[in-house]
């Protein structure tokens, strides 16, 4: 093109043209297996120019000549300038694809529709391929007018990911943040988070100390590693440091429910950002985050019949009274995590260290291994028991160092003081009579009165007479034309 914009030169080139980049020839420590040569220099090309005063193309250079065999006429489905997703391919897959069926069964479906595998007009990569674009942002969540999209998550009491609310920003100044969290705290009626967990956004941070400055705040592990990685370049360094980060240190005795990173905040942006495309209307997005609450709720209420209409296989630890309560108390994922420390608390020897005024201290110490012992404090009266490697307290589930130390002096009960009310099965229950329709979010398509259903329901009606209460072979007045029909024949 010339400075106006007007294109005054055009080139076709053959696809085997020029040769790879000698960078990526040689690249140490490959991951992926390397590609297969396309390109070997072929020269073959078709150039034309525009004449200005003519208005008139006319051909510059053309070669015929390849320096390499040319496909076959049955291989042209496989030549790259042959492949393309059309748009109604794309958007017949992309619907498919909405509606949650593989990739695959889309394939096998366009072979059928058009008649077989050379007639789609690309290959089976090239609709993996272009799916997964689709559905790929590499961006951070901002969509719309390109405002940030800020979800507050948290766990419910079966330690799975519950929301709390969306908001669209302006942008991303600490004010605005100020004003967000204003907010919750209003929805919430003054109540702070006793931790919150998030990226390493300064303006959050300066947020969060203006209004929840009682809130422990800590920054996600990925976040801090990536930091350490790109600043720190000291050989060993970022070993260590990740030994320290993925250990919970950062995080030792401040109640986190075992989240160390924001795998949920990430999770949760992946799967409202699947089906966000450019200029999406506001509605639609909004629907979007409805279909991500609904889903996220209808798991919930999965996991509460599982909870309360099943019961746990009877695989017995080694403590079976212990787990038994377990299972009544905790909801069903919280207790399998309760079963595993169980389990690798038989991996640990114990020995009574010595008797305190109102406390047995406890050494734990894993067999054959060179991990420091821990102390464990039981409490004469039970109702205090501490470990010092921090693990009730920072996730809410006793550790193994307890349960070694539990099972050595035979403790049959579980204790009072190790159940987290976060995790029991009862933490939510609530009246349903105390809660009015305003604070519900039902389905639109749900009944509201369920009371009043059979006198919804029309009754079903007789062939014969068209009453209700029977049917046609009940009907008297199908027994009555029987009776004068046969009177009639006897006369």
């Amino acid at each position: 093109k010339n400075k106006s914009g007007v294109v005054n030169c055009r080139s076709w080139l053959c696809s085997s043209e020029g040769f790879r980049d000698e960078k990526y020839k040689h690249i140490e420590n490959r991951k992926k297996e390397e590609r297969d040569v396309t390109r070997v220099g072929c020269r073959a090309t078709l150039k034309i120019l525009l004449n200005k005063k003519t208005n008139t193309w006319f051909v510059k250079c053309f070669r015929v000549h390849h320096t390499h065999a040319l496909a076959k006429s049955h291989e042209k489905p496989f030549v790259r300038s042959n492949r393309k997703l059309t748009e109604p391919v794309r958007e017949v897959a992309l619907l498919m694809k909405r509606a949650g069926i593989k990739t695959s069964h889309i394939w096998q479906y366009l072979v059928e529709i058009y008649g077989g595998l050379e007639k789609v007009g690309c290959i089976k990569a090239d609709l993996y391929r272009g799916l997964r674009n689709n559905f790929r942002n590499r961006d951070d969540l901002k969509i719309l007018y390109g405002k940030p999209l800020v979800i507050l998550l948290g766990y419910n009491n079966h330690n799975r990911t519950c929301v709390f609310g969306f908001c669209l920003l302006q942008n991303e100044k600490w004010e605005n943040y100020k004003w967000l969290l204003k907010t919750f705290l209003e929805c919430m009626e003054g109540k702070m988070p006793k931790t919150v967990l998030t990226d390493d956004c300064l303006s959050m941070k300066k947020a969060l100390n203006k209004v929840m400055p009682e809130t422990v705040h800590r920054i996600c592990s990925w976040h801090l590693l990536k930091n350490a990685i790109f600043h720190i370049h000291k050989t060993g360094f970022t070993k260590e440091f990740k030994k320290l980060i993925f250990s919970y240190v950062i995080f030792k005795g401040h109640f986190f429910g075992g989240a160390r990173a924001t795998g949920i905040c990430e999770s949760m942006n992946a799967f409202i950002k699947k089906d966000l495309e450019k200029g999406l209307p506001l509605w639609m997005f909004l629907r979007h985050c409805d279909n991500g609450v609904a889903a996220l709720r209808y798991n919930e209420m999965a996991e509460n019949y599982k909870t309360n209409m099943t019961d746990p296989c009877p695989k017995l630890t080694s403590m079976p009274n212990i787990e038994e309560q377990a299972a009544t108390i905790f909801t069903r994922k919280v207790f399998n995590l309760v079963k595993a420390e169980i389990r690798r608390g038989d991996m640990y020897s114990c020995s009574k260290s010595e008797i305190l005024p109102n406390y047995d201290l406890f050494l734990v110490s894993k067999y054959m291994s060179n991990h420091p012992k821990r102390k464990v404090f039981i409490s004469h009266d039970e109702e205090d028991i501490r470990c010092d490697y921090y693990w009730f307290e920072t996730k809410g589930i006793p550790c193994r160092h307890i349960f070694a130390s539990m099972k050595h002096s035979n403790k049959g009960n579980f204790p009072a003081c190790l159940i987290n009310s976060r995790w029991m099965k009862d933490a939510k229950d609530i009246d349903p009579k105390s809660v009015g329709k305003e604070r519900r979010c039902p389905h639109p398509n749900a009944v509201q009165n369920t009371s009043k259903i059979k006198e919804l329901i029309k009754p079903r009606l007789c062939k014969t007479c068209k009453c209700a209460g029977h049917n046609s072979r009940s009907c008297p007045h199908k027994q009555d034309d029987g009776e004068e029909s046969s009177k009639g024949q006897k006369s």
